[in-house]
C-alpha cells in the first residue's frame, strides 16, 4: 500500500511540473498597463514631453494618463502616435501610464523626455 501510495505522488508532482511547464497556445493580444515614472522629482520648473505609441507588429491603446502641472490628464483611445509637451512645477515626478494590448510580435510603449534624455518602458507579446 505505501508503495502504491508513493507511486502516486511521484505521478501526480511530475504531472504538476509538466503542466506547469507547458507552452500557452494563446496567439492573441496581451493586455497591457504601462506605468512609467521618473526616479526623482525636477527640481526647477522643467519641461516635459510624453510619447506613447505602438511598435513592431503593432497593438492598440485604450488610455493615457500622464502629470501635468495641474495633476493627472488621462486621454481615451488616443491617435497614434501621441505625444504632448508640458511644464512641471518643481517638486513633481514625471509619470506616464498608457493602458492597450499588444499584438503577437507587437509592443506598447510609454516614455518622456526631459532635457533631451528619453527614458521609458514597453509592454510586448
Amino acid at each position: 500500500m505505501k508503495h502504491l501510495l508513493y507511486v502516486l505522488l511521484v505521478a501526480v508532482f511530475f504531472g504538476g511540473i509538466i503542466v506547469a511547464c507547458s507552452k500557452s497556445s494563446n496567439n492573441g493580444p496581451r493586455t497591457c498597463d504601462v506605468l512609467f515614472v521618473d526616479n526623482q522629482p525636477v527640481s526647477s520648473n522643467t519641461e516635459v514631453e510624453y510619447l506613447a505609441g505602438v511598435s513592431a507588429s503593432g497593438g492598440t491603446i485604450t488610455s493615457i494618463s500622464y502629470l501635468d502641472s495641474l495633476g493627472t490628464k488621462t486621454v481615451t483611445n488616443p491617435s497614434l502616435p501621441w505625444t504632448v509637451t508640458v511644464t512641471l512645477k518643481t517638486g513633481m515626478t514625471p509619470s506616464i501610464d498608457v493602458k492597450g494590448a499588444a499584438n503577437k510580435g507587437g509592443a506598447v510603449n510609454a516614455s518622456f523626455v526631459i532635457d533631451g534624455a528619453q527614458s521609458g518602458s514597453s509592454c510586448s507579446n
